[in-house]
């Protein structure tokens, strides 16, 4: 049974409770309502269609391929990634040591648990291991069995590992999950530039966009569009990735956590723009093994990757917390991990050129030095925690922790990403 908060009926939420994790401190800023896609009849649902054609191969040769002209298939994907490597191998002692220190049922429905989840789908893509599998179905079957809430961005990146798992295992409860989040996203709050409002139903008289949405709602959509040839989906991810970059790049290439709120000027955090990096490269992504293009998307993506070059610690190889502010906050895992990912992920698919590879291999030795042996398995360190939009001042006093989930995932991604390369 799924919650009656979410939109069967697409009818707007009307459920009560408030955000539960760090993002709650902005819940009170309102939205407003707005479209979504336009195309009202696509499916019996009007969300979903399958069109049982072939997608457009890719023009290019990239080195993420196996075959000319072709997108790299399933065992293509696996091999590029070396699934016998030693980042390989460090992913797979993280995954397993917290699976069995957290059971799957004790995870919540958001991005915290979400974000992490979704990474050991990436890593199941390439070491083969079913019990990634047979944990995220766990976890989704649990929450899709008590009821769950999709009320803002935070609460839809279940949709990552719910498609992944559909696809793979075609479990009809985990498609309604997928149908969920469309619907959530066709009628979420929008601003006025058309993008979409973070906090959802608790922000709806003031409709905010958060860098985390890219990652949280507009990488499902992409990953679903290309999955099912539905390219509208595409689409719209992208054109939410253009959004936010008119609204709140600037001319330095880094983006501002929010397109509204108190914040210091000249103030960018890592994380948010991390998320940034890993979302718009994967939206590209999406293009190139279509044999399309985005010069817009390439464009602001570019200039967010010269500002990640620059930004990087020369001595250790990871990013400062503030990024743009060297030496006056704390060096932070989770970004640091979201930067090299996004760069090999534009490296593998010809977006980036060689000059990449020292920032990535700078990175994941940063990231390496965060990791220590723990009686039980791989311990992360160095991720900040939960954080909401705000000054420098809060931005620099966010406390680090180990082993948070997301910061888990953003760990996990970058090493499977990174191995073969």
């Amino acid at each position: 049974m799924r919650s009656a908060c979410v939109l069967l009926s697409l009818s707007l939420l009307a459920c009560d409770p408030a955000p539960a994790d760090d993002d709650a401190g902005a819940a009170d800023a309102g939205a407003t309502d707005a479209g979504g896609p336009t195309d009202a009849g696509r499916g019996d649902a009007g969300l979903i269609a399958f069109d049982g054609g072939e997608p457009p191969g890719p023009a290019m040769a990239f080195e993420d391929q196996c075959v000319a002209g072709e997108a790299p298939d399933a065992d293509c994907y696996a091999t590029r990634r070396d699934p016998g490597s030693a980042q390989v191998a460090m992913a797979t002692a993280i995954a397993e040591r917290w699976m069995a220190e957290h059971p799957a049922e004790s995870l919540n429905w958001d991005w915290v648990d979400a974000i992490l989840v979704y990474a050991l789908m990436e890593l199941w893509r390439v070491n083969g291991d079913e019990a990634l599998l047979d944990y995220a179905q766990a976890w989704l079957e649990r929450h899709v069995a008590a009821g769950y809430d999709i009320e803002w961005s935070d609460h839809c990146p279940p949709m990552l590992a719910a498609q992944t798992l559909w696809l793979e295992r075609r479990d009809p409860a985990l498609l309604g999950v997928v149908e969920d989040v469309l619907s959530y996203y066709r009628l979420a709050p929008r601003t006025e530039e058309g993008g979409i409002g973070h906090l959802g139903r608790f922000g709806r008289t003031n409709p905010t966009q958060w860098l985390d949405s890219l990652m949280m709602v507009a990488v499902p959509l992409a990953l679903w569009g290309e999955r099912t040839n539905d390219p509208p989906w595409i689409e719209e991810a992208a054109s939410q990735a253009l959004i936010f970059a008119e609204t709140m790049q600037d001319d330095g290439g880094w983006l501002v956590h929010a397109s509204s709120g108190e914040q210091t000027p000249d103030t960018f955090w890592a994380r948010g723009n991390g998320w940034v990096m890993l979302a718009w490269h994967e939206i590209l992504r999406v293009y190139r093994v279509r044999g399309e293009s985005n010069p817009e998307l390439e464009a602001v993506t570019q200039r967010l990757t010269d500002a990640v070059l620059a930004a990087q610690d020369p001595t250790t190889g990871l990013f400062w917390t503030v990024v743009n502010r060297p030496g006056d906050t704390y060096l932070e895992t989770s970004s640091t991990a979201l930067f090299a990912y996004g760069l090999a992920r534009g490296l593998r698919y010809g977006y980036r050129d060689e000059s990449v590879r020292a920032a990535i291999t700078a990175a994941m030795a940063g990231i390496m030095t965060q990791i220590t042996d723990g009686p039980d398995g791989p311990v992360v360190s160095g991720i900040s925690g939960p954080t909401s939009v705000g000054t420098y001042d809060y931005y620099a006093g966010v406390e680090v922790e180990d082993d948070l989930p997301y910061g888990l995932g953003a760990v996990i991604l970058a090493l499977v990403e990174t191995s073969g390369l």
